[in-house]
């Protein structure tokens, strides 16, 4: 940026800036430690000068920028309306960027930027939003979102559907003043989310941490805000757990107890809490099968579900120890009941207790059944994949003799192409068939290929490979699973491979790298034409960051490949991601590697073997 255009830019001169714009090269480019000259009239308001530098080429927002490193985001940190204007006028801010411009205005207060944005009718008022204006406890911007039609007491679920409304996120902050300024705007002291949380109950879950945060009477006074604005403390959710339950659950997980006066503010509510199920609760931290059965003698529930985020059960709590998962099971504890994430048999699974899964499968464990990951998850979690992922061999061995293997959904998702995972990886693809690829490569090696190889077990050779690909997709992958391969191992001889593979098939063969340290993927590709050359990773501000750092001292080809990028071209990450998409692959997805024992089972975690079309194994 000359001098000239950024004096033009700083004084808001139109006539100048267009003058200036004459002898500038790269309207785009910004000197070290500044901003680029779109940027400084966005940080100064400088609103007479945005047309002429978007006419010019400005960029308004490069890929992958920060907000407050595109035009929108930089003008509303700095609250000039008159900038924020000419850019929606001219359509130079994308719907996400300026979400993400008013997000940060709410949390920071300013009011005038969010009523101007919200009046131009670019963006709604949305929860979210209200959710984050109770950080900075402003009344009025609480007023101003409700009054462009946002629900006060609308419920948000989320996976163990206990997200709630804006007083349930209130709350749970333990924030008095949120509090007041939410129920004074009408917000519903009693109202409940999926499993029958209310917003005191959202409270007392986090008490025990809110304590140690600020103080019994910060917390003391957000109770007693809830209760004066008309919560119920008699109320209980789904599994029967009130406010106190809730306060109780949660000392009790952090290795504590209740502290006497805020616990006895929700008694002369009310909430009678756990009983004779807290002291269950105890025991079975403590480990003592004596107090457990002198509690459950009191009336303890044994199939009393904790509240969010645990949500387990007593035998779930106890699937370490055989005395007490037979004393719970005696008492009549459900071995099926599921909590929010949890099973009593993957628990004990997890735990690597043979016994107490060998008492739970004898009570009547359902020996396939799944605990969700989370909301939406296409596999989950069953007792197999469970001893799999945590390398209980015996265990593991036991179950397959039962029949148990890999969970089946009821609905198969196909894999989508692209890079779902940004870890470090690294790939070997050949477009074809995963039978063709393995001909080719049992060739190479001289070796044998074994068919419908997918959930079986093998034996691998000093060379052995598994060659599988996804379902819908038109790339196979090629894992190489002895001697286990290197990331890091030779590049010549990775590259030597892929060729003798581009050759042997007569097909298109791409080798990716991947390292996340560097946030860079290099790519070398066979038979995919001029249009698609290989990529070294570099990306244009990387390359211009080491060029301004090395001053003359630079190397020549970094110079060279940075007069051969501009700014606005995407990342290599963007790149591969495309690249995928339109070649129909996926990267970064999935992996394989042998088991301790040096078996091989050709599965995928986290992949059903349904969303496979075939896997073919080859070994020496």
């Amino acid at each position: 940026m000359s001098k000239q255009l950024k004096l033009a830019i700083e004084s808001n001169d139109a006539v100048a800036v267009q003058s200036a714009l004459k002898t500038v090269k790269d309207i785009n480019r910004k000197l070290p430690g500044s901003a680029t000259p779109l940027l400084l009239a966005c940080e100064c308001g400088s609103d007479k000068v945005i047309e002429s530098l978007l006419k010019a080429g400005a960029v308004p927002e490069s890929p992958n920028a920060l907000p407050e490193d595109t035009a929108f985001g930089r003008a509303a940190k700095h609250g000039h309306l008159g900038v924020l204007g000419s850019l929606l006028e001219a359509n130079a801010a994308s719907a996400g960027n300026i979400e993400q411009a008013v997000e940060s205005a709410v949390m920071e207060a300013r009011e005038t930027v969010v009523r101007f944005v919200l009046e131009q009718g670019r963006i709604k008022a949305t929860t979210k939003l209200l959710r984050l204006a109770t950080y900075p406890n402003s009344i009025s911007l609480v007023k101003l979102l409700l009054g462009h039609g946002v629900d006060i007491n609308a419920c948000e679920q989320g996976a163990a559907g206990n997200d709630g409304t804006v007083l349930h996120f209130a709350a749970g902050s333990g924030d008095e003043v949120s509090i007041k300024i939410l129920l004074e705007c009408g917000a519903n002291a009693n109202s409940r989310d999926a499993i029958g949380q209310t917003p005191l109950m959202a409270l007392a879950g986090q008490l025990d941490w809110r304590i140690r945060k600020s103080s019994v009477a910060a917390c003391q006074a957000a109770v007693e805000a809830l209760l004066r604005g008309g919560a119920d403390a008699t109320a209980v959710d789904c599994h029967g757990n009130d406010a106190l339950a809730y306060y109780e659950f949660e000392a009790r997980r952090d290795g504590a107890k209740p502290h006497r006066d805020l616990a006895q503010t929700l008694r002369d509510a009310g909430a009678v809490g756990l009983g004779a199920t807290f002291l269950l609760v105890e025991a079975i931290g403590e480990n003592s099968a004596v107090k457990a059965r002198k509690a459950i003698g009191l009336g303890a529930d044994v199939n009393r579900i904790s509240p969010p985020p645990c949500g387990v059960t007593p035998l779930v709590m106890a699937s370490g120890s055989t005395e007490l998962v037979e004393l719970l099971l005696g008492a009549g504890a459900d071995p099926n009941m599921p909590g929010y994430h949890s099973l009593p048999l993957v628990a004990a699974v997890g735990s690597g207790n043979f016994e107490a899964v060998k008492l739970l499968l004898k009570a009547g464990a359902h020996l396939h059944a799944v605990e969700p990951l989370h909301e939406g998850d296409p596999l989950g979690i069953n007792a197999y994949l469970r001893a799999k992922m945590d390398q209980h061999t015996e265990l593991l061995e036991y179950l397959i003799a039962l029949g148990a293997g890999l969970p089946k959904p009821a609905k198969v998702n196909h894999i989508e192409p692209g890079v779902p995972n940004w870890n470090d990886f690294s790939e070997l693809l050949v477009k074809g068939s995963p039978q063709a690829v393995a001909d080719a490569l049992a060739g190479l090696v001289s070796g044998q290929a074994y068919t419908k190889a997918l959930g079986k077990t093998f034996h691998p050779g000093v060379t052995s490979f598994v060659v599988v690909r996804p379902k819908g997709l038109a790339w196979s992958h090629v894992f190489r699973v002895s001697p286990a391969a290197d990331r890091f191992e030779d590049t010549e001889a990775a590259t030597r491979q892929a060729l003798q593979l581009h050759q042997a098939t007569n097909s298109p063969v791409l080798s990716i790298m991947y390292s996340d340290t560097s946030d860079a993927v290099s790519l070398r590709r066979w038979g995919l034409g001029a249009t698609d050359p290989n990529d070294d990773g570099c990306d244009h501000e990387s390359l211009r960051e080491l060029v301004e750092a090395m001053g003359k001292g630079a190397p020549a080809w970094a110079r060279k490949r940075l007069a051969e990028t501009c700014e606005g071209d995407p990342p290599s990450t963007e790149r591969l991601d495309q690249l995928a998409k339109r070649e129909n692959f996926v990267a970064g997805a999935f992996n394989i590697a042998c088991e301790a024992d040096g078996r091989l089972v050709v599965e995928f975690p986290g992949f059903t073997l349904e969303q496979f079309e075939d896997a073919v194994f080859v070994t020496t």
